[in-house]
Parts: C-alpha cells; sequence; structure tokens
C-alpha cells in the first residue's frame, strides 16, 4: 500500500483508493464519474484529483507541469498503471483523434501497430496521411 501525502490517500496495488477515518481505519474511496466520464475523487475539502494521476503518480512518478496522463488502451476506467503514459496536450489529443479516424485505423492495421505506440512518430505516417486525403484512399489499397 503506497500513501500519497499529497491527497492524504492510500492506493493499494490494485489501485483501489483508502482514507482514514476518524479512529484511523482505513475506508475505500468511491470515485465519482465527470460529464466526460474519468473518475476522480475529493480530497483536502473542496479539492479534486483524477484517479488516472493518482494511479500514475504512485506507481510510476511525478507528473510535470503542462504533461498530462493518456490511456493508451482509449478507456477512460482502465486506470492500471501500465495502461498510462504521459503526454503532452497535444500528444494526447492527436493520438485520439489518429485511433479514431478511418485513416488511423488502417494505417495500425497496415503496419502492424498496437495502441501502445504512437503511430504519429512512425517514419511514414504524415506522407501516408497526406497522400490518403489527397486521393481518398491508403495507398496500399487497389
Amino acid at each position: 500500500m503506497k500513501y500519497l501525502e499529497k491527497y492524504n490517500r492510500y492506493i493499494d496495488d490494485d489501485c483501489v483508493i483508502y482514507r482514514k477515518d476518524k479512529e484511523g481505519k482505513l475506508v475505500q474511496v468511491k470515485p465519482s464519474i465527470n460529464n466526460c466520464g474519468y473518475e476522480f475523487i475529493c480530497y483536502a475539502r473542496k479539492s479534486i484529483v483524477y484517479v488516472h494521476r493518482m494511479v500514475y503518480e504512485a506507481f510510476k512518478g511525478e507528473i510535470h507541469e503542462g504533461m498530462e496522463i493518456d490511456h493508451i488502451d482509449r478507456n477512460k476506467h482502465n486506470n492500471n498503471p501500465d495502461n498510462l503514459r504521459v503526454v503532452t496536450r497535444v500528444e494526447n489529443i492527436r493520438n485520439r483523434c489518429i485511433i479514431l479516424s478511418e485513416f488511423g485505423a488502417k494505417f495500425m492495421e497496415h503496419y502492424g501497430l498496437g495502441l501502445k505506440e504512437a503511430i504519429s512518430n512512425h517514419p511514414d505516417y504524415w506522407k501516408e496521411k497526406t497522400w490518403f486525403y489527397k486521393h481518398k484512399k491508403c495507398r496500399w489499397e487497389k
């Protein structure tokens, strides 16, 4: 069990969050879900923290200012540390849009890429994407 002093909360290896009650016993904290589908908890009266950020901090380390936590599999409820990575805002938006686009899906399939790869960093991505939108089909499609 790890203690996150910043939030005065505990987190176990299964990513379950706890707080201490008045008697000092650990009580499980049930996260709420915001209108975008992200889980969060309240702490220090009116402050909130997203569960995926807490999990990342507990198991992987500090999140530098301006950085975001990306759910690799796009599932906002899968807060497993192996499913989280630090990215910039631009990377986070780009990854979401790429995966949801028709071209992104075809590109991933053609090059055998999984969700964990940042496909926009692939050396052929931008060249193929430009060709796709100009010709309305992928270069490898007949």
